[in-house]
């Protein structure tokens, strides 16, 4: 995935504070003594935005209220890839590899007749140790990884796609993780038709993963996405995404549906058709995450790719994640995968182990 930037951004706070005197007895009773002013009690919730939610305070002297959040994340892992052909190893591959990523977000929120106004801006140094213990090699970026407006269900700017990205659980076979889908984009989202019901409409760049972009006259055709969903209920929730890329002559609807087991146990599924150009693609995903205590919880999930004329794939991932303090998190997670190339009767087969140190606010 490329990596990202990081902006450093401070805050200033304004303090007021009043000074009082008594008139001299030297002065005559005759010129009455200046009013002094009575006290003015203190309201430590004058600084803090109900209406936004929580975490946000009142910017002084303005009406906007301002979020600060962000993370620390930092990963170590191991990598075993192995390739055949015609059943016969012709390659392999392996090494460890390191990630840390820092993140700051800034989100605003003010109210206005038109609805909320808010703006979220996160900015992301990321630095990637890679290859082998043996034989390193460093690649760092600093670059703003969100930018956009939204006023009321409306947004415009740099954002996360609208189609559903979620596959199962952990990160092993998280398509965001691996490949950057931010975009420049525009559209409305309601979060509330009535009844759990939310649905939304945006227009976003096919050239997904530039910040900024140039246009030529033609073939910049922007791809549609559309979504549905019906979330809050007490089985769980429900989700429909569209996609049509006119560039890439590719379109595909995915179903994404979330299940409360028990108090303790989340299950998900996931199902999606894809036309790429004229090659099919099936993609069936599950997953289940359980909470052993109130600190501890394990995951894990499986996953199979049908394409009609190339490959099938299969992946698997399991994991646990251990909660030291709320907001930092330790897990482990164990993934595998296998394609299939019906082309040329190859075969690759990918295991990997990492370690997760994360850190938000």
């Amino acid at each position: 995935m490329k990596l990202k930037t990081l902006l450093l951004l401070a805050a200033a706070s304004v303090s007021l504070s009043a000074v009082s005197a008594k008139a001299a007895d030297a002065i005559s009773d005759e010129i009455p003594a200046p009013e002094i002013p009575a006290p003015v009690a203190k309201n430590d919730n004058l600084s803090v935005c109900d209406v936004a939610g929580a975490g946000y305070f009142v910017i002084p002297g303005s009406d906007t209220c301002l979020k600060i959040g962000g993370a620390i994340d930092a990963r170590f892992g191991y990598g075993r890839t192995k390739y055949t052909l015609g059943g016969i190893q012709v390659g392999k591959d392996s090494g460890a590899r390191s990630r840390v990523e820092a993140r700051l977000d800034l989100d605003t929120h003010t109210e206005s007749d038109l609805g909320a106004v808010k703006t979220k801006m996160r900015v992301a140094l990321n630095h990637e140790l890679y290859d082998s213990v043996f034989d390193n090699g460093n690649d760092k970026d600093f670059g703003v990884e969100l930018a956009y407006i939204s006023v009321g269900p409306a947004y415009v700017g740099y954002k996360e796609t609208l189609f559903n990205t979620k596959l199962a659980y952990g990160e092993y076979m998280n398509i965001d993780d691996r490949h950057s889908l931010n975009t420049l984009t525009a559209g409305v989202m309601v979060e509330d038709l009535g009844f759990g019901l939310y649905g939304g409409v945006a227009v976003e760049d096919w050239n997904r993963n530039q910040f900024i972009r140039s246009y030529e006259k033609n073939g910049d055709t922007p791809d549609v996405v559309a979504r549905l969903g019906l979330a809050g209920q007490s089985w769980g929730s429900t989700d429909l995404s569209v996609i049509y890329s006119d560039h890439y002559d590719t379109w595909a609807v995915k179903s994404t549906t979330d299940f409360n087991v028990s108090d303790a146990a989340q299950a998900r599924l996931s199902a999606a058709y894809a036309d790429v150009d004229g090659s099919k693609d099936v993609v069936l995903t599950g997953g289940l995450k359980y909470a052993f205590t109130e600190k501890v919880s394990g995951f894990g999930g499986a996953g199979y790719v049908w394409n009609k004329n190339d490959q099938d794939a299969y992946l698997a991932n399991a994991g646990v994640i251990y909660s030291v303090v709320p907001g930092f998190d330790v897990s482990g997670e164990l993934g595998y995968s296998r394609f299939k190339d019906k082309t040329v009767d190859g075969k690759l087969e990918d295991v990997s182990a990492t370690l997760r140190f994360l850190r938000s606010w």
